[in-house]
């Protein structure tokens, strides 16, 4: 509830801010609709992988990892198949977005029902203040670091954007071949870390203590 609310009211402020954003880059003004649709496309985007991920860690906890990355394979091939029609179809950026929904809609429709599994509603409850505190005191350092990290992730890009519109489709290519590049070894990360954790945990939090302080 915590991260639905957060997300909705960042991204419906984002999502009205639409036209004034892209009309900070003097690239969008060649097609500004085709630009205002793409980016709040891409807000919903993000909303909706907030609250999928949620899903996305019940089956990462319970080991299910076949079923994430099947997901997301099916969005990739959903991606590259609308691509070549906007292509072959001259959508333009119109249809670069219906290409974002596609590859975003493939892994919700795997990852929740899948998920929904591994639910039960006997542990739907509201959460002491104390737990809350903690929660609040640990997220906040994680999401002061989530917009660190994509600022320096996309920092140069909004520069180019905006100083070097031009360039901006050769520049765009490169950084997303070698983002494509940097995240094949990442593919390992979430099964190593929920086998560790979970490793770690099995013997209850003084257990979990001892062991880490051992290694």
């Amino acid at each position: 509830v915590i991260v639905s609310g957060a997300a909705t009211v960042l991204c419906g402020a984002l999502f009205a801010a639409a036209p004034a954003v892209m009309a900070f880059f003097p690239g969008s003004a060649e097609d500004p609709d085709g630009s205002v649709f793409l980016l709040r496309v891409m807000i919903i985007i993000v909303g909706v992988a907030q609250v999928r991920g949620l899903f996305t860690q019940v089956l990462l906890t319970n080991n299910q990892f076949r079923l994430t990355a099947l997901g997301d394979l099916l969005g990739f091939f959903a991606y590259a198949a609308m691509m070549i029609w906007t292509v072959n179809n001259g959508l333009g950026l119109f249809g670069v977005g219906l290409a974002f929904i596609a590859q975003q809609a493939m892994p919700t429709l795997v990852v929740l029902p899948a998920a929904l599994r591994w639910l039960d509603r006997k542990a739907v409850r509201f959460a002491p203040r104390s737990l809350l505190g903690e929660f609040f005191r640990f997220a906040w350092k994680l999401q002061v670091s989530g917009v660190l990290t994509m600022v320096a992730a996309q920092g140069d890009a909004i520069f180019v954007g905006r100083f070097a519109a031009p360039q901006m489709t050769a520049f765009g290519t490169g950084a997303s071949f070698a983002g494509t590049l940097r995240q094949i070894p990442m593919n390992a990360y979430a099964p190593m870390e929920t086998s560790i954790v979970r490793a770690l945990g099995a013997s209850g939090p003084e257990g979990a203590a001892h062991e880490v302080a051992r290694i």
